[in-house]
């Protein structure tokens, strides 16, 4: 088994003054794993006697994940501004080839010895899977400083992935916050 943790390639953030400040990031993951029995044989196992033949858990995998995000905020006095992008993209590949010869499963020697069977399991199929997808997410916020106790805020984010085909995902933000005292504040907010 690889496995890399995601590692940044860039990130950058960029300010001017207490105004503006722009942050963005890029990451790569890799995950990559391989899994072979020395035998792959069909397997016999007699319950409270013995197991035998091969292991039969063959497969691997190797996937890839790219990420993109941006962050931009603009500051003033009574107002706050924030907008963003995020971008996800999964190549996943894996493959599975287990018990692809088959299970016999006897209830006791004796019924091994008489060749009854209690079950026989075999997967088939295609053990290939290969997933593909892009995730796509951007918000904008706006916060306004009415008083130094109370303060609203506002805004709308969007999501969609490519393997739902459902794209009227706009979600709307409203939120308060009210100082009651130096200690106490009270938030609300729907969305």
């Amino acid at each position: 088994t690889d496995t890399k943790p995601m590692m940044p390639i860039t990130r950058a953030t960029m300010s001017c003054g207490k105004l503006r400040e722009n942050n963005a990031t890029a990451a790569v993951q890799h995950d990559k794993s391989n899994t072979t029995s020395r035998t792959s044989g069909m397997t016999i196992n007699v319950l409270d006697a013995f197991n035998s033949g091969g292991g039969q858990n063959r497969g691997s995998t190797n996937n890839w994940n790219y990420e993109f995000g941006n962050l931009l905020m603009i500051s003033k006095a009574k107002w706050t501004v924030k907008g963003g992008i995020q971008v996800n993209r999964l190549n996943n590949h894996s493959e599975s080839f287990n018990n692809f010869t088959g299970t016999y499963t006897f209830a006791s020697l004796a019924a091994f010895r008489a060749g009854t069977a209690t079950t026989f399991t075999q997967n088939t199929g295609n053990p290939v899977l290969d997933l593909k997808q892009t995730e796509f997410a951007t918000f904008w916020q706006n916060d306004f400083k009415i008083s130094t106790r109370f303060s609203l805020s506002a805004g709308l984010r969007y999501e969609s992935q490519t393997n739902l085909h459902d794209f009227n995902n706009i979600d709307p933000r409203f939120g308060f916050a009210l100082g009651l005292t130096k200690t106490s504040l009270i938030r609300g907010g729907a969305g």
